[in-house]
């Protein structure tokens, strides 16, 4: 995972200064995605809208969010809704937050909206606000200062962090009170010292920070300890390391005569020790040191910058440090030797040409500016020069003498000509063993540093550029091991401080295996102690019973004592307490500061002792204190808040804790407690002498609703005498926090297939039906969303709004290409990992009469004779219609008259047509309505029946009014047989259910 983009960003603030006004979606090409820039605040509650975020359907995304998802790094951070238009103004989509966001864990969110056409683009940023507390990195310091410590001399450096950004995230140090003698920087947080420090002993600042915002907050302080040596003051040692060096630029004024104090060499370290000046020739050094005090004193004219080495040297032991001093005038060029390592040493070939580089020179002015050094070679050497601008060495061509070292004293020139100090080189007329970047190395292991660590780097450089390989020769208890290669030193195993050696002494041998050269060097290992232990005090409360009130102050009470596993000045602790009616000892005892007030509430003391230790940071531990003056039992127990507020998961289980609940009785007694309401399920238990609420472990608790109110009643047990037990009551608020562990459920899926029914050829958005989901969970988690799955690249004929369930078309239907449809409709929690719900709902597709019959023939003809007998089926009529309605049998249709010839011949009055009144009676009330024209689509067709006459005519043959029927006219048609009848049987009647009137379209002969 990549880690997400985090501080200010600047190039955006005039831009997001725009996206509070109105939207900003910044052009694309036609066809590219569109961009938009958007900004909230951090820690604004979930679903607060992103200001400037409106993607409209310009911008490539439906009107709706359906088929639209959000995607990039922590989208789940954002989730998209939709704005439905009013009065006729366009929807759009918005963009809101799913969580409070924290702009210390990200500062940009980069997203991309996916939709139907074309993407879009969303850059969101989370403006800062000025929720962190400035913070000090580290403790309390304490350090110890020599009373000659001169002015302006820095003691420590304090330094603090704030995860805000920008003027909310920058700290500035202050004192409160402020010290005429420490003064704070406020940006850098370094302490110097403005004032004399003679005559004190110590010198307590307390420090803050606070950050820049508008409401600036403050941190918790820290103080600096300044313990005063040298007068009296009792000191303790720190613990640094001996083997530390030293370095101090000293600035000697022009004017300095010899005998003149110029400085003061400054210990922090021991009690007691001396000073010496360490200069291979101690008798041509410019200063000279005060044995016992450290002052340096100039010895000669200073003519030209000098460095002197002063070894400070504990009377105590053997412990030792050295200070390295750099002396210079004002007049002097401020230069100082860049070369490495020290000594500087050289080799070069007996037999080197004119011109060979053996050494090259370097210098820099003291504030690590280069500047434009020039280089002198003071010994008229005439087998070497040096180049004044590149400080390069060279050989000059005169012979060499092989195995001769060549001492060269060189110095450095600034712009102005003026001198620096000066050094010497020597150089090896052949081979040379590989030099040690340093002669001693000095290397502190800390305690329960583990095994295989490495713990320093020793390096020798080649002067034939040839591999060098390292050993170790002197290796006591085998405790360190050596990369022969790279020349790395590790713990062959963990070493403890108070068990063990504290200083180990090893020698390595650095070799070049192709000329057998080799050198040695010393490597000291300093293991020091880690305050990795917290004082305890042996008891965690301290009771005094019947202290009289007339006890003098100053008497003993009582004596605490703490203990610290570290050594040294780790373990060395001091005692405090926080009230001030006490006071308490160096050594633990506790004895009154003040009368003691018998009037006092409870007649009862109660205080806290701390036992500090020594250690860099300090370590602190705790105890109480309870003093009781008197017995009376007239103090309720007093609860130390009279609400309390805890949250629990909803699925916590047994014996999960919940909260504790104290209570003091200032008379001194006992206190139990119980659960006198909100407890009627039962789901909470009472520890009755520690307060500690759990959750009942069988069986496992049920936890609903929103929150529990827990009454708590506290009750004395009248030990110190009294009427009758005294109690007082507090609150637990429980509050359940929610988990989404119920999915949406569609309670009435079963119904709503039932229900499901649109009718064919409606346009699209026609209501359908609408659905709901119920999800027992709350906030974001019971938040339902609806949606229908659909298979990828295959476009729904359905929509679903996501936040009403309303189901429309999307399209036109025609029942006669499907019947029906299959939605898997879905409803989703806004979870950040959320649940679904499914419902199968089957759409029905309703019939509208939208069709034509049709006959299978467009024209019937049959030939009959005259003799055919009666009853004879000679013709069957077929007819089909597409819509949907009642059971449609094959059908063959005949006339509803009687008839026994069809002649055009037949006298009108020689049987009777039945009326059209007496077909409707027949065929019932829908064969009338058809009749009428209503909705009804009919198809007719002409049917020719020719009959030959085989016998004697009937006197009473059935003839039509007309051989032409005209448009509009009502014919009853049977789904029977046409059959040809004689005269002695009655006409037929249509039975109702299977006759139709059809009104036709055109004449039809007949």
């Amino acid at each position: 995972m990549t880690k997400p983009e985090t501080g200010p960003v600047l190039l955006l603030n005039l831009v997001l200064l725009l996206t509070l006004v109105s939207p900003v979606c910044l052009s694309a090409p036609r066809g590219h995605a569109a961009r938009y820039l958007g900004q909230i605040a951090e820690n604004c509650a979930a679903g607060t809208p992103v200001d400037g975020v409106t993607l409209q359907d310009t911008g490539g995304c439906s009107r709706t969010n359906l088929g639209t998802s959000l995607t990039g790094e922590y989208a789940t951070h954002f989730r998209l809704v939709y704005h439905r238009g009013h009065l006729g103004q366009q929807g759009h989509l918005g963009l809101v937050s799913a969580r409070a966001l924290d702009r210390e864990f990200i500062a940009v969110y980069k997203l991309r909206v996916e939709c139907a056409r074309v993407p879009a683009l969303v850059q969101v940023t989370v403006s800062d606000l000025n929720d962190n507390i400035p913070r000090f990195i580290g403790g309390n310091v304490t350090v110890e200062v020599d009373a000659l410590t001169p002015r302006g001399t820095a003691l420590t450096r304090f330094g603090a962090e704030d995860a805000d950004a920008e003027r909310n995230g920058r700290v500035t140090f202050y004192a409160s009170p402020e010290s005429h003698l420490l003064h704070v920087h406020a940006r850098s947080g370094q302490v110097l010292l403005v004032g004399s420090l003679l005559g004190l002993s110590h010198v307590t600042l307390r420090l803050f920070v606070k950050d820049g915002g508008d409401a600036p907050l403050t941190g918790e302080p820290v103080f600096l300890r300044v313990h005063v040596c040298g007068h009296g003051a009792h000191r303790r040692r720190e613990t640094r390391s001996v083997s530390e060096e030293q370095n101090f630029t000293i600035t000697v004024p022009d004017q300095a005569r010899v005998g003149d104090l110029v400085f003061t060499v400054p210990d922090h370290r021991f009690q007691q020790r001396w000073f010496q000046v360490t200069s291979e020739k101690e008798e041509e050094s410019p200063v000279q040191v005060e044995r016992d005090s450290g002052r340096l004193y100039l010895a000669r004219p200073l003519r030209e910058p000098a460095q002197v080495t002063v070894k400070v040297q504990s009377r105590r032991a053997d412990d030792w440090y050295l200070c390295r001093l750099t002396l210079s005038m004002l007049s002097q060029a401020d230069l100082q030797w860049t070369m490495f390592p020290s000594p500087y040493l050289g080799a070069v070939s007996p037999d080197a040409m004119p011109g060979t580089v053996v050494y090259r020179l370097s210098a820099q002015q003291r504030d690590a500016t280069q500047g434009h050094a020039q280089f002198l070679l003071l010994d008229n050497d005439e087998c070497f020069e040096v180049d004044r601008r590149s400080g390069e060495v060279r050989t000059t061509g005169r012979p060499l003498t092989p195995g001769k070292e060549y001492l060269l004293r060189v110095q450095a020139l600034d712009q102005q000509g003026r001198k620096g100090a000066s050094a010497y080189v020597s150089v090896l007329a052949g081979y040379r063993p590989p030099q040690f970047t340093n002669t001693t190395y000095r290397v502190n292991v800390a305690e329960n540093t583990p095994a295989g660590q490495t713990v320093a780097m020793v390096k020798a450089d080649s002067f034939q550029v040839k591999s060098v390989s390292y050993q170790l020769l002197v290796n006591p208890g085998n405790l360190f091991s050596i990369n022969q290669q790279g020349g790395a030193l590790s713990l062959t195993r963990a070493v403890d401080y108070e068990s063990g050696h504290k200083i180990h002494n090893l020698q390595v041998r650095a070799s070049e295996s192709e000329t057998g050269l080799s050198s040695v060097a010393e490597v000291v290992v300093h293991i020091t102690d880690e305050n990795d232990c917290t004082p305890e005090f042996l008891q965690s409360i301290y009771t005094r019973e019947n202290v009289p009130e007339n006890m003098t102050p100053g008497s003993s009470l009582l004596q605490v004592l703490a203990r610290d596993c570290d050594s040294g000045v780790n373990s060395d602790l001091s005692y405090f307490v926080d009230d001030g009616d006490f006071a308490i000892t160096s050594g633990g005892v506790v004895s009154p500061a003040r009368h003691l007030d018998y009037e006092r509430p409870n007649h009862m003391y109660e205080f806290v002792v701390v036992a500090v230790d020594a250690g860099t940071p300090p370590r602190t531990g705790t105890a109480s204190v309870r003093i009781r003056v008197s017995n009376s039992n007239d103090e309720a127990p007093v609860f130390s808040q009279s609400v309390y507020k805890t949250f629990l998961s909803e699925d916590a289980g047994p014996d999960t804790l919940v909260a504790i609940v104290h209570a003091n009785d200032l008379d001194g007694d006992m206190v139990s407690y119980a659960i006198t309401g909100g407890n009627e399920d039962r789901n909470f238990l009472l520890d009755n002498h520690k307060g500690i609420i759990t959750l009942r472990r069988s069986p496992p608790p049920r936890l609903r609703g929103l929150q529990y109110v827990l009454n708590i009643t506290a009750t004395d047990d009248n030990a110190s005498g009294g009427p009758y037990p005294l109690s007082s009551s507090a609150h637990v608020v429980v509050g359940i926090n929610d988990i989404n562990n119920n999915k949406p459920v569609f309670q009435e899926c079963h119904n709503y297939s039932l229900n499901a029914a649109v009718l064919e050829n409606q346009p699209p958005g026609t209501f359908v039906l609408r659905v709901r989901a119920h999800d027992a969970d709350t906030g974001v988690n019971g938040d339902v969303r609806y949606g229908i799955m659909h298979r990828d690249g295959v476009s729904s004929a359905f929509e679903i709004d996501p936040d009403s369930g309303v189901i429309t078309t999307a399209v036109s239907f025609d029942r006669e290409r499907q019947r029906e449809f299959t939605l898997s409709v879905t409803a989703t929690d806004q979870a950040d990992e959320p649940l679904i719900g499914i419902c199968q709902v089957t759409v029905v597709i309703a019939d509208v009469n939208d069709n034509e019959p049709k006959f299978e023939n467009s024209r019937y003809q049959y030939f009959l004779r005259e003799d055919t007998p009666v009853g004879t089926s000679f013709l069957r009529a077929a007819a089909h219609d597409d819509d949907h309605g009642m059971p449609k049998p094959d059908k063959t249709f005949r006339f509803c008259t009687d008839f026994r010839k069809l002649n055009a011949v037949t006298k009108p009055d020689s049987f009777p047509l039945p009326r059209m009144e007496d077909c409707v009676d027949q065929v019932g009330h829908a064969a009338f309505k058809a009749c009428e024209g209503e909705r009804t689509r009919v198809e007719t067709h002409g049917l020719s029946c020719v009959l030959s006459l085989c016998g004697t005519m009937a006197p009473s043959a059935p003839l039509f009014l007309s051989t032409i029927i005209t448009e509009r006219a009502c014919v009853c048609v049977c789904g029977r047989p046409l059959n040809a009848l004689d005269k002695e049987h009655t006409p037929p009647i249509c039975s109702e259910g299977d006759a139709y009137h059809t009104a036709l379209s055109r004449g039809t002969s007949v």
